[in-house]
């Protein structure tokens, strides 16, 4: 767009840029219209819903029986292991971007940048979630969907570094056993535990890769 000025000359106008307030643009809905939004709370109060209803009618589970182990529980010990297991997640997100640092081509490949670690511990925690309330640990296919949506990263490859991990949790899982025989029983197992061993070993490493 061109205009006039009183003596004669022309001048380009382009369009003005958009207004900012902080790190938001003018006209769109502030993060706590989105947070609280009618979806985002209906999502959460039908979640709850059903969690309430699978516990109450599927397992039958004791309310005040539960009430009453959580009013006998050490509250120090209680908010300490809270602590450590909510923090324990950005140190599983630093364990991630390492390993997708590893991934070979990961750079020319994708084109993106990588997401933070608190990015990644963020899309682990959802995961988890996901696989508290659904069966087959369905949350590590949702934290695949999640980082390509965050990173433009293949599912194949996002696979690939979660089966690195329980890899990694197995040797850690082992290294602890093997600390536990030495300071419990003194390096000599018991005729028993001995034959309970490899079994325990099958079922841990179940566990950690399924």
């Amino acid at each position: 767009m061109t205009v006039e000025k009183p003596h004669g000359t022309i001048e380009e106008v382009g369009e003005r840029p958009s207004k900012t307030l902080g790190n938001s643009t003018v006209g769109e809905s502030p993060l706590s219209q989105r947070i609280f939004s009618l979806r985002n709370i209906a999502s959460v109060l039908l979640t709850v819903a059903v969690l309430y209803l699978v516990y109450r009618e599927l397992l039958a589970t004791d309310w005040r029986g539960a009430w009453a182990s959580v009013q006998g529980a050490n509250v120090a010990v209680f908010v300490l292991t809270f602590a450590v297991f909510y923090c324990s997640f950005s140190l599983r997100g630093l364990r991630w971007k390492a390993l997708l640092g590893n991934v070979v081509g990961y750079d020319a490949t994708v084109g993106r940048p990588m997401p933070s670690t608190l990015d990644l511990a963020r899309i682990m925690y959802v995961a988890w979630f996901v696989n508290c309330v659904t069966v087959a640990r369905l949350g590590d296919a949702y934290r695949g969907c999640l980082l390509k949506r965050a990173a433009g990263v293949s599912f194949a490859v996002t696979l690939g570094t979660i089966l690195a991990e329980r890899l990694l949790d197995l040797l850690v899982l082992a290294a602890m056993l093997g600390a536990g025989v030495l300071v419990v029983f003194g390096g000599s197992l018991p005729t028993e535990a001995t034959r309970a061993l490899p079994a325990g070993l099958i079922l841990s490493a179940i566990g950690v890769v399924g």
